[in-house]
């Protein structure tokens, strides 16, 4: 995770800020039932979850639908704590979180580990390049042939890389340890292309006035062996019934266009500005159902 400062971009009322992220709230009834959650976040990803500036409270759509289902919805109350792509995992296995909510890919390797709900989002591959470079028709590309290739380590964009460098020599590799690198390598000319999933390339993109004079956000992109991910909200394999009653909630808000969903991706990964075709493109129809049930290879 990067340790840099993002820069506020003065979000509006639709970017819901989470309140309730300011402790981790372990209250319940004299019952027994469960009142409250501690879900996990990540605090260096523009558009889907991240801290901006001094602000303590976490912004973004990951965050604001995660308010809308776990509280609107749901009605739990739940404090947060800061998980990053290496760590989320034993975080969750360790107990110190309940769920995760941090634009995870979901994968056989993953349920064999984990129960998901979701999915919430729907993200194809993408590319970002140097505005003042000569333009770089990535789109049209089938593969990276002689371009130097920015991704981030252990991300899903790394296979698709890798899968193309066997076939074709002339393609550099640049690993970054987090998203703020692959941009530097693209400002230094050290990366011809930063490659990884449209949500987070377009809420870097998106994030601040620099980024968008800066960039260009290719969100078309077709590569070799590249494939669509599906977001999900990672859980124990011993909270199927938590995982129900968020599927629930999450096909309240996807199956209605006049739910908050639409808002929120709009503000978040579409730079305020309404696309139907894009909402589309990124709103899955429906939740997995099987996703809640542990894989035939946990245990």
């Amino acid at each position: 995770m990067g340790n840099g400062r993002l820069t506020h971009r003065g979000g509006t009322a639709l970017t819901m800020v989470l309140a309730s992220l300011v402790g981790l709230v372990s209250c319940s009834h004299s019952s027994g039932a469960r009142t409250s959650l501690t879900v996990g976040f990540k605090s260096n990803q523009p558009g889907l979850s991240a801290l901006y500036g001094d602000d303590t409270r976490s912004k973004g759509f990951d965050s604001s639908l995660a308010l809308q289902v776990f509280k609107t919805d749901l009605g739990y109350d739940f404090g947060s704590k800061l998980v990053n792509r290496v760590e989320w995992q034993r975080m969750l296995t360790n107990k110190d979180v309940d769920a995760v909510f941090a634009s995870i890919s979901v994968t056989d390797d993953l349920r064999k580990k984990f129960i998901f709900a979701g999915p919430y989002l729907k993200a194809s591959l993408g590319a970002l390049t140097l505005r003042k470079r000569k333009r770089i028709p990535v789109s049209k590309l089938s593969s990276l042939t002689g371009l130097k290739v920015c991704y981030v380590k252990n991300s899903t964009s790394e296979k698709t890389i890798e899968y193309d460098m066997k076939s074709d020599t002339s393609i550099k590799s640049i690993p970054a340890d987090t998203q703020q690198r692959c941009l530097e390598n693209l400002r230094t000319k050290n990366a011809d292309v930063y490659i990884s999933d449209v949500p987070i390339l377009a809420g870097l993109y998106n994030s601040t006035k620099q980024n968008k004079m800066e960039f260009h956000l290719d969100d078309t992109t077709t590569l070799a062996n590249a494939e669509s991910q599906t977001y999900g909200i990672a859980l124990r394999s011993d909270e199927k019934n938590l995982c129900i009653k968020l599927d629930k909630a999450l096909d309240k808000e996807l199956q209605n266009s006049s739910t908050k969903w639409n808002d929120f991706f709009t503000e978040n990964l579409n730079g305020g500005q309404q696309d139907t075709s894009k909402i589309d493109a990124a709103k899955p129809t429906e939740t997995n159902k099987e996703w809640c049930n542990p894989h035939s290879s946990q245990g």
